[in-house]
């Protein structure tokens, strides 16, 4: 079965890593084939949702894991490498620094800034990258081809920093700040605010009712599901 990207929604993009991390999971498993229906069962989209969003990629019914696998590794480009760079070696920065996953999954961190004078010099993450100082900033990426920036400063510094990155080309921004970041249409911003998120699960904890996401009942909990 060719699959087409062409019919497929900005939802169902945003849903497109939960598919791929699923699929690599069930092929690891030796699984070859797979039914929307027991795809329901692992994953918090309904069999509905699942051949839906799946039916704009092609598919119709039963999945070919491998071929699935494949075409949502090309969807997401993961076929090449990404150069990053991390502003913010806070208790975040720190985190992500140190995340091997990242590598694994083609994005090189080529850089850390702060412009805290005790984190400044000292080197940080699995690459062991020395953390240089914001104002080094400007220069570094006259001189350095980077693809994204992993945003992780205080808000008040954030867009300040971002208006430096648009100036140098940037073409990308994880935005771990709180702020909600002014740039031109050509750069892509993709938000992930930690705050908010507690703040949505603080929300459902106290009305304590049953919880919808995407318009579709989250599945019930099966022991199956401790595979993943």
């Amino acid at each position: 079965m060719r699959y087409s990207s062409s019919k497929i929604s900005m939802r169902a993009i945003k849903r497109l890593p939960k598919y791929y991390r699923l699929s690599n999971d069930l092929l690891s498993q030796g699984i070859k084939n797979i039914s929307s229906d027991k795809l329901a069962n692992l994953i918090d989209f309904s069999a509905s949702q699942i051949r839906q969003d799946l039916r704009g990629l092609g598919q119709r019914s039963g999945y070919d894991l491998l071929e699935l696998h494949t075409f949502l590794e090309k969807r997401l480009c993961l076929k090449r490498t990404y150069t990053c760079i991390l502003i913010g070696a806070g208790n975040i920065g720190h985190s992500l620094a140190k995340h091997e996953q990242f590598i694994k999954e083609g994005f090189i961190l080529k850089g850390i800034f702060d412009n805290d004078p005790l984190k400044i010099n000292t080197y940080l993450g699995s690459s062991r990258l020395k953390v240089k100082a914001i104002r080094e900033l400007d220069h570094f990426m006259a001189t350095n081809e980077i693809d994204i920036c992993i945003l992780c400063t205080p808000s008040a510094t954030a867009q300040s920093v971002t208006n430096i990155l648009v100036k140098s080309g940037i073409k990308g921004i994880l935005n771990f700040s709180t702020t909600d970041l002014i740039v031109p249409n050509n750069i892509i911003v993709e938000n992930v605010n930690i705050e908010n998120s507690f703040l949505t699960l603080t929300f459902h904890l106290k009305n304590n009712k049953t919880i919808e996401r995407n318009n579709f009942l989250l599945p019930e909990y099966n022991e199956k599901n401790n595979i993943l």
